[in-house]
């Protein structure tokens, strides 16, 4: 009787053992696996800041074919400043470039337009003509007309209807004369018309001296 009960004794001893050890395995699995589960977090208030990365690639850029518009001039000349780079942003009625035209007149003599019949004479886009004189419709009955444009003239003296009828008209130009006659005949006609420009007549200006004399200025032009 005393070995069935030492056996027992023995048994539950054994079994106690067990039991304790799997207890204790299972708590340090437990908080093995709860330190691992453990995240570090840090926690800061949101602000604006600037972030100077940059990304390094190779492409290449070409301008829209349908926005793309052909410049061209009515006479030749010279690029003498860029107002723009390339790559840069323009706008609507931006200047770009400026092109100068280096051509050029001059006569030693005068210069007669309609001298016996009828004649015309149309000066465009001239940096400088200079001549002696300028006489429009120089003889009775004859008629002349004279065209000046984007350009600067220098003479000693305008006449327009010497003793015909001449007109003349002078348009984003510059004009240095010692005198201006219009209709310098009695039976002479002349009629002129500045439009933005500039005239620096250092004699006089004379409108109908002898004949029927006009003259029109519009523009913004000035007579100095």
């Amino acid at each position: 009787m005393k070995r069935v009960l030492l056996a027992r004794c023995a048994a539950l001893a054994v079994t106690a053992l067990l039991l304790a050890a799997c207890g204790n395995g299972g708590s340090d699995d437990d908080a093995s696996g709860d330190a691992k589960g453990v995240a570090l977090v840090t926690t800061a208030m949101p602000v604006r800041r600037s972030f100077h990365d940059s990304v390094a690639a190779w492409g290449s850029a070409a301008a829209d074919p349908h926005r793309a518009r052909a410049i061209s001039l009515a006479h030749g000349g010279q690029v003498v400043a860029l107002q723009v780079s390339a790559g840069q942003a323009v706008r609507r009625g931006q200047p770009l470039l400026t092109v100068t035209n280096h051509s050029s007149l001059h006569l030693t003599n005068d210069l007669d337009v309609g001298y016996v019949a009828s004649g015309r004479a149309s000066f465009s886009a001239f940096s400088t003509a200079t001549m002696r004189a300028l006489r429009v419709a120089t003889l009775a009955n004859s008629a002349g007309q004279f065209d000046f444009q984007g350009s600067t003239l220098t003479t000693n003296d305008i006449t327009v209807g010497v003793q015909g009828g001449g007109e003349a008209v002078i348009s984003g130009s510059t004009v240095g004369t010692q005198f201006m006659i219009l209709a310098d005949g009695m039976a002479a006609t002349g009629v002129m018309t500045v439009n933005g420009s500039t005239l620096n007549n250092a004699g006089g200006t004379f409108v109908g001296k002898q004949g029927y004399g006009s003259l029109s200025v519009t523009g913004g032009s000035s007579f100095n």
